[in-house]
């Protein structure tokens, strides 16, 4: 059933302090639509790819999703400034 976001684990040390804030504004949302679909956590594994762009940042990374079912894992595309996100795309 839909849910509350999910939880998030991330460790943003590998981002600059310019970074961070476009990639919290991907995970909160991420987490918000992993909650709606049931999902519990969200677990940032990776970024694989950083790109700045039109105020922003471009974002690829490799995630995991937790669901009462078990673990999913996923990848993610996000572009996204720090107070919006752009476009998101994760599965």
């Amino acid at each position: 059933p839909p849910g509350p976001p999910a939880a998030v684990g991330a460790n943003l040390s590998i981002l600059t302090a310019a970074q961070k804030p476009a990639m919290q504004t991907c995970l909160f949302e991420a987490s918000r639509q992993l909650g709606a679909t049931g999902g519990t956590k969200l677990t940032l594994d990776s970024v694989t790819e950083i790109e700045p762009g039109n105020g922003g940042w471009r974002f690829r990374a490799n995630m995991k999703g937790t669901y009462p079912d078990g673990d999913r894992d996923m990848t993610m595309y996000c572009r996204a400034t720090p107070t919006k996100v752009v476009e998101l795309d994760f599965s």
